[in-house]
């Protein structure tokens, strides 16, 4: 890696405008320009004509429409379907081809990194290795939540990652990973489910300070008001959130292809859910240098005519510059 930390935003961002039909292809670039994004990342199974198989007219065009916005064609993200079949899953040579498919349309893209899921496994990362060598287009593993870095199937990646010594083959970080509590928006919707709001208040309270699932199932039992959706949030919030915890990034720091620096809504400037303020430093400081992806998701919960994800991004890339200039 020899270039400084830079930022761009992945194109799923914008998806509540582009399935409305609100925003074109063409005006998604052009909003993530004015953001100040450096880079997109394309969901290919999303917006792309012709998917899996794009025409590769369509692949130089995107190419040529970003140089001409003086952003980086930087990542194509794959969508590995282990279940595309109804009557199988995938064998392990198909998904094989599924990514050397994937990498040549990132090639002709202009990409450098095709984004792909864990479901391709550690050990046929040894298939890949060579095509992606050939074609020069690195394959990035996204980490994402609930996984962690000490997860079982990390460390087998983590292992695989040390033992190919490529730079080809690497992973993207979702910073959700790291997200200590839920926005706004989820928990909305478990309020609109019956769960009430002294309930949430207390298992968040037993989040905050570490407290184990053992804890906020015994603090469910306590209480007559409990249906099924307060025991619903609850496995979710010990699931997916806790408070931020050092963990083996920074010494892993140099198999990252790029970060997915999720968000879900912007308040004055700021993520509240995510201490990108102690990510970033830690990123900054461990020697990092590629791309943070803003990646817009509070189009599940918040309506994008109030919240315009354009408006979203532009907050967040803004948060990033200011925290990388601290």
């Amino acid at each position: 890696m020899n270039q400084p930390i830079k930022l761009g935003v992945s194109l799923f961002s914008y998806s509540s405008e582009y399935y409305l039909k609100k925003l074109s292809l063409d005006k998604i670039l052009i909003k993530a320009r004015e953001a100040g994004a450096e880079a997109i990342e394309i969901v290919a199974s999303q917006m792309m004509p012709g998917f899996p198989y794009p025409d590769a007219q369509w692949l130089h065009s995107l190419r040529e429409r970003c140089e001409k916005l003086e952003m980086d064609p930087f990542c194509y993200s794959a969508h590995l379907d282990s279940g595309l079949r109804s009557d199988r899953w995938l064998t392990d040579d198909e998904k094989v081809m599924s990514t050397l498919n994937d990498i040549r349309n990132a090639y002709e893209m202009g990409a450098s990194v095709v984004r792909t899921q864990f479901s391709i496994s550690p050990e046929l990362l040894y298939r890949v290795a060579p095509y992606a060598e050939k074609y020069r287009v690195k394959v990035g593993v996204e980490i994402h939540p609930p996984h962690r870095l000490d997860t079982e199937i990390w460390q087998r990646f983590l292992s695989v990652f040390h033992d190919l010594d490529t730079p080809y083959i690497g992973m993207c970080v979702d910073t959700g990973i790291y997200q200590e509590y839920p926005y706004d928006g989820w928990l909305n919707v478990y309020y609109q489910h019956g769960v009430s709001r002294e309930l949430a208040a207390g298992l968040l309270k037993i989040l905050a300070k570490g407290g184990a699932p053992d804890e906020a199932n015994a603090f469910l039992e306590s209480r007559a008001d409990v249906n099924n959706f307060a025991r619903e949030m609850a496995s979710e919030l010990f699931s997916l959130y806790r408070p931020y915890e050092k963990d083996a990034l920074a010494e892993n720091i140099q198999y990252v292809t790029h970060f997915h620096t999720k968000f879900y809504h912007m308040e004055n400037g700021e993520e509240k859910t995510i201490p990108y303020a102690t990510l970033l430093d830690v990123i900054r400081k461990a020697g990092y240098q590629g791309y943070l992806i803003s990646e817009y998701e509070g189009h599940y919960c918040y309506d994008s005519s109030e919240y315009p994800a354009a408006d979203q991004v532009l907050a967040h890339i803004a948060m990033e510059r200011r925290l990388l200039n601290q």
